[in-house]
């Protein structure tokens, strides 16, 4: 039973967030009217508190570490430190951003921006690669049987299906809109 493939999945749709944060950034830089495009920063933060902050977080932060947490799951060394400061270090990012929005603080929202891209990408990898194998070999398989039963109960109740819908949907519209 693997507990993290679902959590792995996630991070594919934030990563492709990510790489289209980062192209609106590059076209900030160059476009003469830039408001368009800088009204569209506050989707991105709408995507990033509900889906990656809220939703993804909600199963990551209370359900996976706290399992992880328990004695003789990780026997040579504790990531999870340094996973959570990497959390709170990409939230001061969005509120920054946030702030800039309301601002309209161009130089401010992109300084936020990339440093939260920045931040995810390193971040994500280490999950992908170092933790999610970390917590694959130390979780017995009742833990993972436990897991994947919380996991349902936070996707009934922030209702993941119509989330996973809502931020595809509103991909796709911020895709096309960077090409207009």
């Amino acid at each position: 039973m693997n507990v993290t493939n679902k959590l792995i999945n996630e991070h594919q749709l934030i990563i492709k967030y990510i790489s289209l944060l980062e192209g609106y950034l590059a076209r900030l830089d160059v476009e003469i009217n830039r408001e368009n495009l800088f009204l569209k920063f506050g989707d991105f933060v709408d995507f990033i508190k509900n889906y990656a902050d809220n939703y993804h977080h909600a199963k990551e932060e209370n359900i996976l570490f706290k399992y992880m947490e328990q004695p003789g799951v990780l026997n040579h060394c504790n990531p999870l430190p340094v996973m959570l400061n990497d959390h709170e270090n990409g939230r001061h990012f969005v509120r920054e951003l946030s702030q800039a929005i309301l601002r309209n603080d161009y130089d401010n929202a992109r300084l936020n921006a990339k440093g939260w891209a920045e931040l995810l990408l390193e971040h994500i990898y280490k999950e992908d690669n170092i933790l999610y194998v970390m917590a694959e070999e130390g979780l017995n398989d009742e833990q993972k049987n436990n897991i994947t039963i919380e996991y349902k109960k936070v996707e009934k109740i922030m209702d993941g299906e119509h989330l996973e819908k809502k931020y595809n949907m509103l991909y796709a519209r911020l895709e096309e809109a960077i090409h207009n």
